[in-house]
């Protein structure tokens, strides 16, 4: 918020405020429309706009803002998130890219992987094991992109590798929907846009081994005759003790 940054305590349950410092700074070049964001237990990267290619670190601990790097393309509308076995962080893909862009914090350097097989915007990303996938969204030309594409970053000459899901939920493609590792096979799926624009209050899973979409027998809560809206960018998944905590907007 302009206000400050807003953080949530899962020991107390409860929000706070704080100034972080450089935020003055921070904001200069922070648009909420178009920032890509990944959040840590510890913090939070942040590309600010699409007119930045700037990508930034808050600190809960330290409670300051610090300009980490800056990259080649732009990935606004694209994803952004931390190599779980690296440890380094990786942006992808963008409203008018095709580029995978690796930043290794050991050495500084800035590494470019294999393009996506085509644009992607509003993608969704998540990782098993040395795999990353890559999920839906929409193509340049702002149609659905009903496929997945998978690259495996212990063998990146191979490049990324296509696949046409199983849609067992006879679902229609989602965009900005937000995914979280069940275990080594099975992605949990929330959130997204449907295509034909209106918000998923589906609960679903993805089925790796399969390459299946399912549907889980449950529906989303009554949020008070609200609208569910989550996306990639105003969702946050945890998964902790076999719970899923979920911190979502709801506009």
């Amino acid at each position: 918020t302009r206000e400050g940054m807003l953080s949530f305590s899962l020991s107390k349950r409860n929000y706070t405020t704080t100034i972080p410092n450089n935020f003055d700074k921070f904001l200069e070049v922070f648009d909420p429309d178009t920032s890509l964001q990944y959040n840590t237990l510890e913090g939070l990267f942040i590309i600010p706009s699409n007119k930045c290619n700037q990508l930034y670190y808050y600190s809960s601990k330290k409670n300051t803002i610090n300009e980490l790097f800056v990259l080649k393309e732009n990935h606004s509308g694209g994803c952004l998130f931390l190599d779980n076995i690296s440890k380094n962080i990786i942006a992808l893909g963008g409203t008018d890219s095709k580029a995978v862009e690796k930043f290794e914090f050991e050495n500084g350097k800035l590494e470019q992987l294999p393009q996506l097989s085509s644009y992607r915007s509003k993608i969704t990303c998540n990782q098993i094991g040395s795999k990353i996938y890559c999920f839906f969204g929409i193509t340049k030309e702002n149609n659905n992109k009903s496929t997945v594409e998978y690259l495996d970053l212990d063998d990146i000459e191979q490049g990324w590798k296509e696949f046409i899901f199983n849609n067992s939920a006879e679902f229609n493609v989602i965009s900005g929907m937000s995914c979280i590792n069940l275990n080594d096979n099975e992605l949990f799926i929330i959130g997204g846009l449907l295509d034909d624009g209106k918000p998923n209050e589906k609960l679903l899973y993805f089925n790796i081994e399969n390459q299946s979409l399912m549907k889980i027998d449950k529906n989303l809560p009554d949020s008070e005759n609200k609208v569910y809206l989550f996306t990639q960018n105003t969702m946050f998944n945890l998964f902790v003790n076999g719970d899923i905590i979920t911190f979502a907007n709801i506009d």
